[in-house]
Protein backbone atom coordinates (compact mmCIF):
# COMPACT_ATOMS: atom_id res chain seq x y z
CA UNK A 1 0.00 0.00 0.00
CA UNK A 2 1.44 3.56 -0.53
CA UNK A 3 1.73 6.25 1.90
CA UNK A 4 -1.50 8.15 -0.20
CA UNK A 5 -3.72 4.93 0.50
CA UNK A 6 -2.53 4.93 4.27
CA UNK A 7 -3.91 8.46 4.73
CA UNK A 8 -7.11 7.72 2.58
CA UNK A 9 -7.47 4.70 4.87
CA UNK A 10 -6.87 6.79 8.01
CA UNK A 11 -9.03 9.47 6.96
CA UNK A 12 -12.35 6.98 6.10
CA UNK A 13 -12.06 5.44 9.18
CA UNK A 14 -11.89 8.77 10.78
CA UNK A 15 -15.29 9.78 9.31
CA UNK A 16 -17.00 6.50 9.75
CA UNK A 17 -16.11 6.89 13.49
CA UNK A 18 -17.35 10.55 13.59
CA UNK A 19 -20.49 9.18 12.22
CA UNK A 20 -21.25 6.23 14.15
CA UNK A 21 -20.73 8.45 17.28
CA UNK A 22 -23.04 10.80 16.29
CA UNK A 23 -26.03 8.33 14.69
CA UNK A 24 -24.89 6.24 18.50
CA UNK A 25 -25.91 9.67 20.19
CA UNK A 26 -28.83 10.72 18.22
CA UNK A 27 -30.63 7.24 18.65
CA UNK A 28 -29.50 7.65 22.50
CA UNK A 29 -31.32 10.97 22.53
CA UNK A 30 -34.81 9.50 20.50
CA UNK A 31 -33.79 6.76 22.64
CA UNK A 32 -34.45 9.11 25.63
CA UNK A 33 -36.91 11.34 24.55
CA UNK A 34 -39.20 8.30 23.67
CA UNK A 35 -38.66 6.61 27.24
CA UNK A 36 -39.43 10.10 29.25
CA UNK A 37 -42.81 10.68 26.96
CA UNK A 38 -44.01 6.75 28.13
CA UNK A 39 -42.77 7.83 31.80
CA UNK A 40 -44.67 11.18 32.03
CA UNK A 41 -48.02 9.35 30.32
CA UNK A 42 -47.78 6.65 32.97
CA UNK A 43 -47.53 9.06 35.44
Amino acid sequence: MSKSDKTLWALTAVVLSLFVVVQAKTMMLDFGAAMHDAYCQDH
